[in-house]
């Protein structure tokens, strides 16, 4: 077993504790690289990335600059920074002075970016509706996304509050 790096480049050293994985959880990993093909594909239609559609959803989510997007993204600043570049260029994006650091800049999603997205998800979601249909319960699978999601934003912030208690210590 050798050493796994995981979202935001956390090292995951597997345990002697730990089983081997199932192939369940084989298929299960394998699936999602091909239903993030098929997403991609889907995005590409509208004519976004992947990575500009995270970067379109984390700034309609509220998040407002490039640190904690490269963060979430689990990118280098450089990366995100050149990823706004090409967003702000098509004006999806706007870059802001921050509020109290001169130093900084906060970013903003513009009404043309929204519109963006909205396209993105659509397609994101037609290609989920298509793929899905071929189940014998289509609600059973989007629901199943749903939980892995907000299992994801659960470990992120399980992950980032081991990070400030570790810094405080």
């Amino acid at each position: 077993h050798g050493m796994v790096r995981c979202p935001n480049h956390m090292k995951i050293e597997p345990s002697p504790l730990t089983s081997p994985p199932t192939n369940d959880e084989i298929a299960a990993a394998r699936t999602l690289v091909r239903l993030n093909r098929h997403l991609a594909h889907a995005l590409a239609k509208v004519d976004l990335t992947e990575a500009q559609y995270r970067v379109l959803a984390l700034l309609a989510e509220g998040d407002d600059g490039a640190s904690g997007i490269a963060g979430q993204m689990a990118l280098t600043k450089p990366s995100i920074t050149a990823l706004v570049d090409g967003l702000e260029d098509r004006g999806l994006v706007e870059r802001h002075p921050h509020p109290s650091d001169r130093r900084r800049r906060t970013l903003s999603i513009t009404a043309d970016g929204l519109a963006q997205l909205a396209l993105a998800d659509e397609a994101g979601t037609g290609c989920l509706r298509a793929i899905a249909e071929h189940t014998d319960d289509a609600e059973s699978p989007i629901a199943g996304l749903a939980a892995w999601d907000r299992a994801i934003r659960s470990y992120r912030r399980a992950k980032r509050d081991a990070r400030h208690s570790r810094a405080e210590q």
